[in-house]
């Protein structure tokens, strides 16, 4: 039987995982590359991290390398195919930023490869890929074309 203060550290633990919001998360690996993962592809999601874009936007440097990791995201939001492309071609991202996605090789992953099919060029050059590899060789500009998942 739980004592009381076992059955209140429970209900806490509870109430916290209940309060837990899905988000991105952003790292930089020691080569430089920027990476972003989501946890999934929806529209309060994108947001916060569109939002976290602007705010660092004029802080992008030249020849940017970015690791966008939509692996076991799900499938795109109604906004990220609607309005995302829209809102990326508002921002300020130097022409020479490389932009390398990693998507799952299921149906999910196609809808998300079509969705950033639609992205703006204005955000640089991009490509997606299935597995960290052969993205992150790209990125470096270590590889050829074959890797991709296009």
């Amino acid at each position: 039987m739980m004592s009381p203060n076992e059955k209140e550290s429970s209900a806490i633990l509870s109430l916290k995982e209940l309060l837990k919001r899905p988000t991105f998360h952003m790292h930089t690996r020691p080569d430089g590359i920027i990476v972003y993962q989501f946890d999934n592809l929806s529209r309060e999601v994108l947001i916060q991290w569109v939002d976290f874009l602007r705010t660092v936007e004029d802080k992008l440097k030249p020849s940017q390398r970015i690791l966008y990791d939509f692996r076991g995201a799900g499938p795109p939001s109604r906004f990220m195919i609607d309005r995302l492309p829209a809102v990326m071609g508002e921002m300020n991202i130097p022409e020479d930023t490389w932009s390398a996605f990693l998507v799952s090789d299921d149906l999910n992953g196609r809808f998300t490869r079509n969705a950033l099919d639609r992205l703006p060029i204005t955000i640089g050059k991009t490509k997606s890929f299935l597995n960290l590899a052969p993205a992150v060789r790209w990125l470096l500009g270590n590889s050829d074309t074959e890797d991709s998942a296009e």
